[in-house]
């Protein structure tokens, strides 16, 4: 797969991480970010961060051809497991509370 392509795989999924997580505060109760604190700020740094060290160590968008569905579903599920429990440790360390109702 070429670089050019890989880079575009990356720029959109952090498209649309980003725009889940706007999405999430703003479905619930119609604020997007809260300017009285940073919370949101931070989730969004922790996710997209969290993201991309993800890409650079296990470099997902790589596939062989020798590849099933299942096995490029497992991976991608494990990836995203591991992306979930990277955010979670770091709400836990900086003890932040992400809520969309305030």
């Amino acid at each position: 797969m070429s670089l050019f392509l890989k880079f575009i795989f990356l720029i959109s999924d952090l498209f649309f991480l980003n725009l889940a997580i706007v999405l999430s505060f703003g479905v619930s109760d119609g604020i997007y970010f809260d300017t009285a604190g940073n919370n949101e700020l931070y989730l969004i740094l922790f996710s997209n961060i969290g993201w991309i060290f993800l890409v650079l160590v296990s470099n997902p968008y790589s596939l062989s051809k020798g590849w099933s569905v299942s096995k490029i579903f497992k991976s991608q599920i494990a990836f995203l497991f591991v992306h979930v429990l990277i955010i979670f440790s770091l709400v836990v360390f900086f003890k932040r509370v992400f809520r969309s109702h305030r």
